[in-house]
């Protein structure tokens, strides 16, 4: 039998959105992606959620917050293929009052939800990265599907080493969330750096705290990051530009680090694009300082800084 595809994107959302809050409307709102599921057949796939859920202005958020709850307590299920959610026998039959009643019973019995941390060492890590080098340093969702099994790598492990190598600027994303990709620097390394490169890409996710999801981009800064996060945010930068930073048109590299850490700031608390005026000074403050004393992990040479640890 084929091996369903790995849906890289789908998982990189899932881990990213574990740590949602349950709004006190979630209930009411899961009932409205139940309702369109039951009214296509108690069944719903990737494309036609796509297709249907924004009509009825069901957000990303309310919707994985809905299945983080529902799936759990048994009230959807995966089809055989994983490319479909299924209705359970029970929600499928209830009309609207008896659907609500079961979806609020299974928001009052959730546990609190916990931040999602993710499981993976350092040879799983590697693992992937080999499968992306050997073969041209990239992997369709189908390629993964029937390379990565093979490897030991199943959909959780998958899911947790493509969100810790994202962070870490190792691999990218296609437009269309369909393809994997090794970064240049990554793809042309020596393979028995892998290991230590995902270690290390840990090291750095954990250090970046879970925050609450109504935390601002200067609370952020302020709070959780200082000087030595954006410090460990511009070597992350110096490893995706080839491990040097030029510092002779100072203006505009502060302006390519800040956007940089903006983006990625971003992509991991889902902050709003445009960040409030006061938010982009203190980045800049902290990019500016950050130049001038990087720390022990560059090394400077008259308008070039360097990142020691890194293979370009």
């Amino acid at each position: 039998m084929k091996a369903a595809p790995v849906a890289f994107a789908s998982l990189v959302a899932f881990s990213l959105t574990l740590a949602a809050p349950v709004w006190a409307d979630t209930p009411e709102r899961a009932a409205l992606l139940v309702e369109a599921m039951r009214d296509n057949g108690c069944a719903m796939t990737g494309d036609e959620a796509d297709a249907i859920l924004p009509g009825m202005g069901l957000s990303i958020d309310e919707v994985d917050a809905a299945i983080s709850v529902l799936y759990p307590a048994g009230l959807v299920t995966l089809s055989e293929d994983g490319e479909a959610l299924v209705l359970s026998d029970a929600l499928c039959a209830a009309d609207a009052a008896q659907s609500l009643t079961l979806i609020t019973g299974a928001f009052d019995a959730a546990p609190v939800m916990e931040p999602w941390s993710p499981q993976i060492t350092g040879a799983e890590g590697a693992a992937l990265i080999g499968a992306l080098r050997d073969n041209d340093c990239a992997l369709s969702e189908q390629e993964a599907g029937e390379t990565l099994p093979a490897l030991g790598l199943d959909m959780i492990t998958t899911r947790d080493t493509v969100a810790v190598l994202l962070q870490a600027g190792a691999v990218t994303l296609s437009e269309d969330g369909g393809t994997l990709r090794l970064s240049e620097t990554v793809c042309t390394m020596e393979a028995d750096g892998d290991a230590a490169l995902t270690e290390q890409a840990l090291l750095d996710f954990h250090a970046m705290q879970q925050l609450s999801p109504d935390a601002e981009p200067l609370e952020v800064l302020t709070q959780h990051f200082g000087l030595d996060g954006i410090r460990a945010m511009t070597a992350l930068y110096a490893e995706t530009v080839g491990c040097t930073i030029a510092i002779d048109e100072r203006a505009a590299a502060e302006t390519a680090i800040a956007d940089f850490i903006a983006e990625q700031m971003t992509l991991i608390f889902s902050f709003v694009p445009d960040w409030p005026e006061e938010a982009r000074a203190e980045l800049f403050r902290l990019v500016g300082a950050t130049l001038d004393d990087p720390g022990p992990e560059f090394t400077r040479a008259g308008d070039i800084l360097t990142l020691t640890n890194c293979t370009p």
